[in-house]
């Protein structure tokens, strides 16, 4: 694989591979397998940093999450306006108007410019309260070139939102602890009076998460609680605002129990790892049973809007949703992308000569077609959290839904990284296998013996292949430095053209030589 340099320079940060934290760092003197590897094992690569998911979707029901939806309000323009869209209330915000309403509550708060800048001691808050509190928990390895500095929030403000607009009688806020942040977000635990608690989570840089993105993650969360027993947080406040009084665009949601499996997967027993891969198999095939007849991303009415890009940039794909998979996939090498260098986007053409001809083959593959389905943007170990409950470990969470989008069964339907193969983990291979086995079986069993949805999940396993995984990889998954994209962007032509070694061109790398599971083949379950 040539990537126009003998050895190039990669910069990562905190990417969990379940037994692999990599915080920031640079890597030196990377050779090209090294760099196969990276891509393989999904590692998001950036210049500076790294970025780093049948019939049209029914209506939601009243959800209780309130909108802020443009990001020009200040502290001074608030007075009081209705909306409801799709059944859900909204906070809708503009420099004339804003409608701010509590969950479950029928009650209406109405701010005056006078009113506003004196809402529970706001002139008087200490800032550096603030700040010493985020700086504790923001070491230097947790940093990288780039970064944008702590957040630094007005705590009073904060609390007085927070016990007006949550639902229930949990008294006052009293307390607010501050999480490790990721790379968009910072989090922070509320507590009240009567011991009950959410979590906060802040916009970083308001100028890479677009609003319709972060409306497209809330409306997905409300979808997937309404038609899956999938347990997702429930929203309870949005405020798209970053200039408004708290200092961030922020969102209040429940705080759910459990720990990070990443964190406890290393050492969790073979029966444990057993029974949390058959429940989230289970998880992907309730995703699975959603269908849809478009790819795009949801929106906070129930409809399918346009798809934003899964790279972590801040970009819309088109204007309407993509009604077939060749425009969806060609949306992302498009020659007029400004964001792209020119020396990758001289091999986009022929790329998409190779993928059009690609799935014209597979016209009527089921996989690669309609109907759509719901996919996580990260559905990994990091996002799963777990809880033991009489003895049994279960899942009791999944969060992080950006980049959650309506995509491919194909893309649905994959190993979970932490049970894949990578060189140097050969003790783990024995293991693995039997996971993957138990993963797709249980996947499979979702669905009734002899339907069809059921062979096609099968079908997914079987027919992993070099052209769509890469794909996945090089263009819809995260962007990556200059000259290393053009190296990337080769290649995979290469490989199309069956012209790069044959062990570059397998379905999943990790092991220089990886072969399917035998067990795919064979009929029984």
């Amino acid at each position: 694989m040539w990537l126009g340099s003998p050895f190039v320079l990669v910069t990562c940060h905190s990417f969990d591979l379940s037994r692999h934290t990599i915080k920031q760092q640079t890597l030196t003197r990377y050779s090209s397998t090294s760099i196969v590897s990276a891509v393989h094992r999904n590692l998001r690569v950036r210049q500076t940093y790294s970025v780093k998911p049948k019939t049209q979707a029914p209506s939601m029901s009243s959800s209780s999450i309130n909108t802020l939806r443009q990001a020009d309000l200040t502290e001074h323009d608030y007075r009081t306006c209705d909306d409801h869209i799709g059944g859900a209330t909204h906070m809708i915000a503009d420099t004339d108007a804003v409608q701010i309403r509590g969950s479950g509550e029928d009650q209406t708060v109405t701010y005056s410019a006078d009113e506003t800048k004196h809402l529970e001691g706001f002139d008087d808050v200490d800032n550096s309260e603030v700040s010493d509190d985020v700086s504790s928990d923001h070491g230097s390895d947790d940093s990288w070139e780039g970064e944008p500095p702590p957040l630094e929030l007005r705590y009073d403000a904060l609390k007085h939102i927070a016990d007006l607009f949550l639902p229930g009688s949990h008294g006052a806020c009293v307390d607010i602890t501050t999480l490790k942040h990721g790379t968009f977000h910072e989090a922070r635990i509320l507590l009240f009076e009567d011991g009950w608690s959410c979590i906060g989570r802040f916009t970083r840089n308001s100028e890479v998460e677009l609003l319709e993105q972060a409306e497209s993650a809330f409306a997905t969360m409300a979808y997937v609680r309404s038609h899956t027993s999938i347990p997702v947080p429930q929203v309870y406040f949005v405020n798209h605002n970053s200039n408004d009084v708290v200092g961030s665009a922020f969102v209040l949601m429940e705080r759910m129990p459990g720990e990070r499996l990443s964190d406890l997967w290393p050492d969790l027993t073979f029966e444990d790892k057993f029974n949390i891969i058959g429940q989230v198999a289970d998880g992907l095939g309730q995703l699975a049973e959603l269908k849809f007849d478009s790819v795009g991303c949801l929106r906070h009415d129930g409809r399918i809007g346009p798809l934003m890009s899964t790279t972590g940039e801040a970009r819309i794909l088109g204007d309407q949703p993509f009604t077939t998979t060749e425009e969806y996939m060609c949306a992302y090498i498009n020659e007029n992308d400004p964001n792209r260098s020119n020396a990758a986007k001289a091999f986009y053409s022929a790329i998409k000569d190779k993928l059009r001809a690609f799935l014209a083959g597979h016209s009527d593959n089921p996989t690669l077609n309609a109907p759509y389905r719901l996919i996580h943007g990260d559905f990994e170990s990091q996002n799963i959290l777990v809880e033991r409950k009489e003895g049994n470990l279960r899942i009791s969470g999944i969060i992080d839904w950006d980049w959650s989008h309506i995509g491919l069964l194909y893309h649905l339907c994959g190993y979970p990284d932490y049970i894949r193969d990578y060189d140097g983990e050969e003790e783990d291979f024995e293991v693995n296998k039997l996971l993957r086995k138990h993963f797709v079986s249980a996947l499979a069993k979702h669905f009734p013996c002899g339907s069809a949805d059921r062979e096609q999940v099968k079908q997914c396993f079987r027919e992993k292949n070099y052209a769509m995984n890469m794909f996945h990889r090089v263009f819809m998954y995260c962007t990556w430095a200059p000259d290393l994209e053009q190296g990337l962007v080769e290649s995979y032509l290469n490989g199309l053209r069956g012209e790069s070694p044959e062990y570059e061109r397998r379905a999943y790398g990790g092991v220089l030589g990886w072969e399917p599971d035998s067990e795919l083949e064979s009929e029984a379950e």
